[in-house]
């Protein structure tokens, strides 16, 4: 459970779109994840909603909220995980079609068991990013590793960091429509189908 906190703040990661990835996107995708040890040892799945606004060539502002079901779901005595995070930074333009990424992000979340109640999820994950996104034709590709620190606000103030890699793919139909997927390679493996409107 708490891996997944963090995988999901990777999960808040993408681009998108034609001549140079474009910044300004709404998306909405599958979740997909392999059932590690952390989440129960069963398979993860659920929504992803993100959206991404470019300003100034050369800043970015991105939000997302995740919905994901561990245990079965709280009908099944597991619970039902809803995620929230922000993000912003920049990304200048290495080449026409390349650019290098640099941002910050934070990511929270609450739970709710079969017993009724609204738990949030400690620990909240604040994280540094960087990477590189680039287009090839109608592809994008794109990796990043982020710094991720969780914060548990436990009595000891307990601090712990992890490195978090990921890769993704996309398929831009025309400037305004994609399909992709991005894999976070993590213990949980969150991988997030997804189909983007860019305008």
């Amino acid at each position: 459970m708490k891996k997944l906190l963090v995988t999901a703040a990777a999960m808040a990661i993408s681009t998108g779109a034609i001549a140079g990835p474009s910044w300004t996107y709404v998306d909405l995708g599958a979740v997909i994840g392999d059932g590690s040890k952390d989440n129960g040892g069963e398979d993860t799945g659920g929504l992803n909603l993100r959206g991404s606004f470019g300003f100034g060539d050369l800043w970015h502002i991105q939000a997302n909220v995740s919905a994901f079901e561990t245990g079965g779901g709280k009908s099944k005595g597991g619970e039902d995980i809803t995620t929230y995070g922000l993000r912003g930074g920049i990304h200048p333009a290495v080449t026409d079609d390349g650019q290098f990424v640099l941002d910050i992000g934070y990511q929270g979340g609450e739970a709710k068991s079969e017993a009724g109640g609204t738990v949030k999820l400690k620990p909240s994950v604040y994280d540094i990013r960087g990477g590189y996104r680039q287009n090839i034709g109608n592809m994008e590709l794109r990796g990043f590793i982020q710094y991720a620190r969780r914060d548990f606000d436990d009595a000891n103030n307990t601090k712990t960091w992890d490195i978090i890699p990921s890769l993704g793919i996309q398929y831009n139909f025309s400037d305004a429509w994609s399909v992709g997927a991005d894999t976070i390679i993590q213990e949980d493996n969150l991988t997030d189908l997804y189909v983007r409107w860019s305008f």
